[in-house]
């Protein structure tokens, strides 16, 4: 008995199951690479103004310089 091959048919009838399933597999993925920058932001919001800048930037797991750049030019 010979292996069953998938039919252009049946290709058709698997490719909005792939992109379900790939877009599924990618919002899990960009979960998880978010996750520590949604804690710093939730972290920093929620000191609401008690984090000074270099606390902040820490948190973000930057340079305080950076984000002491990136607030001046962003006034």
């Amino acid at each position: 008995m010979q292996p069953a091959l998938i039919s252009i048919c049946h290709a058709r009838n698997m490719t909005p199951l792939l992109i379900r399933m790939i877009s599924t597999l990618m919002t899990y993925l960009n979960r998880q690479y978010l996750k520590p920058f949604v804690e710093a932001f939730e972290h920093i919001a929620k000191s609401d103004g008690a984090m000074c800048v270099t606390d902040a930037a820490n948190q973000l797991k930057i340079k305080p310089k950076i984000l002491f750049d990136t607030l001046s030019s962003n006034k």
